[in-house]
């Protein structure tokens, strides 16, 4: 496996990863009624992504923009 494949299986590592934890801050916040908090947990996942995979991050921002316009 070449450096770049490494970088890209490990980074879309990290991706999987934060997923996973939006679900579950999800679903705990649902469980627990604290919705009104998603919004903040939800940015601090999505800003922790950023640091460790920030051009994944913007190429994520250009298909949402795509897909929400």
């Amino acid at each position: 496996m070449t450096d770049a494949h490494e970088a890209a299986v490990r980074r879309a590592a990290i991706l999987a990863y934060k997923v996973a934890a939006i679900e579950k801050t999800v679903a705990f916040a649902e469980r627990h009624g604290h919705t009104a908090l998603l919004p903040r947990m939800i940015r601090d996942i999505l800003a922790d992504v950023e640091r460790h995979a920030p051009e994944d991050m913007a190429i994520a921002r250009r298909i949402a923009a795509g897909i929400y316009s």
